[in-house]
């Protein structure tokens, strides 16, 4: 796997989430990392995520709700893809919803990212987020017995993250 950073620099960690309980989740499964290059990637109200040691740049920046609609859906993606490319992450991870299937399928497809998809902890079900980007994530982590079932080859978390 290629990285777009230089040999020797730090790996870039690209977080994107909805806010709310899915930023809390996503806070919840990495606050203990000590990454130094974060972009968080939500929408409004733009809520960053909290670390243990302050990464040494944090931005957050907001895309479009894509709502099931296809035109605020395709301008999320145009967003994605843009903010995939300036930023240049080695890793994308998300807590899913909304703000997760663009990101994570574009950047999976389209530029090799390495992904990681925690399925929520709010439903004992599949979502349909989780559904949509199983079979692009590099690893899918699931917080209940009931996802492993539904999710092949998933990991799940010894206890919820809420």
């Amino acid at each position: 796997m290629w990285h777009w950073h230089r040999r020797g620099a730090d790996c870039r960690m690209m977080l994107v989430y909805n806010p709310g309980g899915h930023r809390r989740e996503l806070e919840m499964a990495v606050r203990d990392l000590a990454p130094s290059v974060v972009l968080c990637v939500t929408f409004r109200p733009l809520q960053g995520i909290r670390f243990q040691t302050e990464p040494a740049s944090l931005r957050t920046v907001g895309v479009t709700h894509p709502r099931r609609r296809a035109g605020r859906l395709l301008l999320n993606a145009l967003q994605s893809v843009f903010h995939i490319v300036a930023f240049r992450p080695c890793v994308i991870i998300t807590s899913g919803a909304d703000a997760a299937v663009a990101s994570v399928v574009l950047g999976k497809i389209l530029f090799r990212r390495r992904t990681l998809f925690i399925e929520s902890a709010g439903t004992l079900g599949p979502t349909l987020a989780g559904r949509l980007c199983h079979r692009f994530a590099d690893l899918m982590v699931v917080q209940w017995p009931e996802q492993s079932a539904v999710y092949p080859g998933s990991r799940r978390l010894d206890a919820p993250l809420l």
